[in-house]
């Protein structure tokens, strides 16, 4: 008898999944399909195993496809890694948040949601954009003043904290239950 899907296994298949960029339904609809199961967990180790691999196959080719496309070299696989080594210097969350900062950043300056779908040349112009941020960042260190004030987002209603930049901007922070500043605040209109 097959052994289960190992923990190891299971993070690779979601992985493989979120950088098809595929939501929760069409994953679920391919898992339901082809390997009559409700979720990665449930499958065998060899099945695991299996789907990696057609999952593997699948990226590379669509990889090749948007290669194939425009002309330009996608991102190498050590520019992504070093660009989200960079990236965590910058994220407030320090990654806690997984990739959803850098997914924001990415998408609104490259118009892309993942690291994996940036050209080679985006990739090289979004990490001298990273170093720069890091570069001002070093520069500004210890030269925000958190102010005493806690208000309410008029949107969502939970309670923010303001942070005062030197050029006298003021930003609106997540706390902690020790009135530390978290993370940028970031709410939907209801």
């Amino acid at each position: 008898m097959d052994t289960a899907c190992t923990q190891k296994q299971n993070g690779r298949i979601h992985a493989l999944f979120s950088d098809l960029g595929w939501n929760e339904f069409v994953y679920g609809s391919w898992l339901k399909a082809y390997y009559h199961v409700e979720c990665p967990g449930d499958l065998t180790g060899g099945e695991a195993s299996r789907l990696i691999r057609e999952l593997s196959e699948i990226l590379k080719n669509q990889r090749r496809n948007q290669e194939a496309g425009d002309g330009e070299r996608m991102i190498t696989s050590k520019q992504e890694t070093y660009l989200k080594t960079l990236w965590l210097g910058v994220d407030y969350s320090k990654g806690d948040s997984g990739d959803k900062h850098l997914s924001q950043f990415l998408l609104k300056r490259f118009r892309v949601r993942k690291a994996g779908d940036l050209t080679c040349r985006q990739a090289i112009a979004c990490i001298a954009m990273i170093k720069s941020m890091i570069a001002q960042a070093e520069k500004r260190a210890g030269r925000t003043t958190v102010l005493d004030k806690k208000s309410r987002c008029r949107y969502c209603d939970a309670l923010i904290m303001w942070v005062q930049l030197q050029d006298g901007r003021r930003m609106a922070f997540d706390f902690d239950d020790q009135n530390q500043a978290t993370n940028f605040h970031e709410c939907v209109k209801s």
